[in-house]
Parts: structure tokens; sequence; C-alpha cells
């Protein structure tokens, strides 16, 4: 595991590892914790056309991602596989199956649709059934752990009073219902997951939430235009008004925690049939962010939400910036908090814990979403680089 603020570093030898996904944002970190701080051979099975070009795409999104590593030193431990996980037997040819079957231990699936827009047949096909196939997978050879990425979107909301206070890693089964498919789809998977646990497959479930900016580089997901969090600054700059909510609280956390977290995880703890929540005990308010905005140089206006919600379409006729900032109808139904004190307690146990949310990890993200043009520079930016510590 790398060293990061508050994280205690582990190097350890980690065999082989089957890994899907490693062209997404978390998926691109995880292929740099797994190459750099340890010694596993690493096989990613990746769509496109051939070995040689996918090979190539991984490589230009590690770059992207960390442009002073020299990634030709690890091209010994990196293989990569063409593939089609929602196929059977993942789209391989037999002999290629047959040969993962019997050399991988580790099955990492970090792949999935998270766009949120499409048909949902397109979801349940690569959020669900990508997970039955590797089950199935996990099944045949050598003894295997699978280890699947989830989402803490599977809390979903109820149309009547929740029968349960909070939601907490063991929650699943509640009840609840789903506003798009995305989230059933990972709520269908989960529940794959535990039914084969009961059956005797070893590995775990990682719930993750709202995954933000590197905590060290401020640098973002490539497709950030993608990102709800990165939208909502951007409207903020772009209309120059905003809803005033102190009462709503986010928590991001940073993606290269996120990444070291399930693999510190996945390599120390006791990880048989378990679901953890990865994501920050640290939350900031919406004001905080606000005034993160503020002190970079940004002039955004706080007006009540009755008054937002009145005036913007008169004040704005920005109809991308306000479908963002104007609050969703689909936010309906009766919600449960969600917990994470039993990951978080394990974390601690292991030596890792989440680095607090600081004004100036804000404003390194600031810097990166300006640099790639998503955000336009504030007047004086370049006068006052480091914020004071306002969150």
């Amino acid at each position: 595991m790398t060293d990061r603020p508050g994280q205690a570093p582990a190097r350890r030898a980690a065999g082989g590892i089957l890994l899907t996904g490693a062209t997404g944002y978390l998926g691109t970190h995880m292929v740099h914790d797994l190459l750099t701080q340890s010694d596993a051979t690493l096989t990613c099975l990746m769509r496109g056309e051939s070995e040689e070009r996918a090979r190539a795409g991984l490589l230009r999104k590690l770059t992207w991602y960390f442009p002073e590593i020299d990634w030709s030193a690890y091209a010994q431990r990196l293989r990569v596989l063409i593939a089609d996980l929602s196929a059977d037997e993942l789209g391989l040819p037999r002999r290629a199956y047959e040969e993962l079957a019997m050399t991988q231990r580790v099955i990492i699936h970090a792949a999935a649709n998270v766009s949120h827009v499409g048909a949902a047949s397109a979801f349940f096909r690569i959020n669900t059934d990508s997970v039955a196939k590797l089950i199935e997978f996990a099944q045949r050879g050598v003894p295997k752990q699978l280890h699947h990425i989830s989402t803490l979107s599977v809390v979903g909301y109820w149309n009547e009073t929740p029968p349960i206070r909070e939601f907490q890693e063991q929650n699943l089964e509640e009840g609840q219902v789903f506003p798009a498919a995305y989230a059933e789809s990972k709520h269908r998977a989960e529940v794959l997951m535990r039914r084969a646990f009961e059956d005797g497959l070893s590995g775990a479930v990682y719930r993750v939430g709202y995954i933000g900016p590197h905590s060290v580089s401020g640098r973002f997901q490539q497709n950030i235009q993608e990102n709800f969090v990165a939208s909502y600054l951007r409207a903020c700059v772009a209309l120059g008004f905003a809803p005033y909510l102190p009462d709503v609280r986010v928590r991001v956390t940073p993606v290269d925690t996120v990444a070291s977290g399930v693999l510190t995880l996945i390599k120390r703890a006791e990880t048989r049939g378990a679901t953890y929540h990865v994501e920050t005990g640290y939350d900031m308010s919406q004001y905080d962010i606000v005034r993160v905005l503020h002190a970079s140089g940004y002039p955004v206006r706080l007006l009540p939400l009755h008054d937002f919600i009145e005036k913007a379409p008169r004040l704005s006729a920005d109809s991308e910036a306000l479908s963002v900032l104007i609050p969703s109808d689909r936010l309906t139904g009766q919600h449960v908090p969600i917990v994470s004190r039993q990951t978080q307690a394990e974390l601690q146990r292991l030596g890792f814990e989440f680095p607090k949310c600081t004004s100036a990890w804000l404003g390194k993200f600031l810097e990166h979403a300006i640099s790639v043009g998503f955000i336009e520079a504030p007047r004086f930016w370049n006068l006052a680089p480091v914020l004071p510590d306002l969150v």
C-alpha cells in the first residue's frame, strides 16, 4: 500500500490477482497500488479490439493519473486479456479461461456501468450478470476469493416507514426500492454475492460512496464532467449564485484512499463473506464547499432555497447548471442514514485511517479543474495558491 497521510504503509507479496475495471477511476488507482506497492502479478480483463490496444489504453490512463511513474518498469507483472464479463466463460477462449481458473486465487471485480443514464437492460447485463459469471469462474479450478466493489446506493429508499433506523454493513434486503436501474442492478449483484457466500465462496463486498480527487494532488477523473460533485461546483461558479443549504452534508472520499482502504481489507482483514462501507468518516456541509469557492475568488451569492427555486430560472438561462443545483424530484420517499462504524473500526485496527477533508485539498481540486479547462479561473487566482483552513 502507498504511504499516505493517516495510513500505515505495507508492502506484501500478493501473488496473482485478476482485476476487472482497470481503466475506471477507482480501478486505475488499484492498478497503481498493486503494481507499485506489492509484488503482485496482475491480469486485467478488459474490453477492446485487441490485447495490444487495450494494454496501450490502460497505460495511457496510468500515465495520465500518475505522470511521474515509468510504467515500463512494471511491464512484466501486467497482463491484459480481452473479455466480456457478462458472457459465458467471461468471453475468453476456453484455453485461457481454464488457465486462469487454475492460476488466479484473488479476483477483484471493480468493473461497472456507473453512468446512471441508459437502458435498464445494459445496467443489469454489466452490473449483475457479470457477477454471476465471476461467481461461476470462482468455483472453477483452484480455490479463489472474489472481492466485489459495490456502492452505498444499494441503501435505496422506502415508500413507507423503513424497518431499520440506519443502514449498516450487514443490511441488504430491507424492502427498499430504487430510483434507477444503476442502484437496483448493484443491489441484485450483492444478493448474488450473499448467496454465494452462504454456499462457501470466499471474499467480500466493498460499498463505496462519492469518490473524490486524489488526497495529495487533487487530480480527478478524466471524465470529470460526469461527476455530480464536480458538476455542482462548476454550476455554482457558472451561475454565480446557489441555494443556501447549511444542513446538507456530503462525504467525498479521495480516490487513492478508497483504493488503499479496499486493498488493505483484502490483504489483511478477515474477509470471508463480509461487507464493508469504504468511505471517509468525515463530511462537509454544502456551506463549507461554498466558503472554499469564496476564498478562492469565486463570487457565489447564496439564496434561501425557496428564493432560489423561484428566482433561479429568471436569473439565468443556463439550464444545464440550473438542473444540477435545483433539488431533484427523485429524492422522494423515506431514507435512513448510512453508517460505517464496523468498517472504520476494522480499518483502524489494521492501521489505516482516512485523512480529514481540508480546504487545501479542495483547493488542489480547483487547481486541477482549472488546469483541464473544466472551470474558469477566478480573478487573482494566482495571488493566493494556498487557501486558509476553512473546513
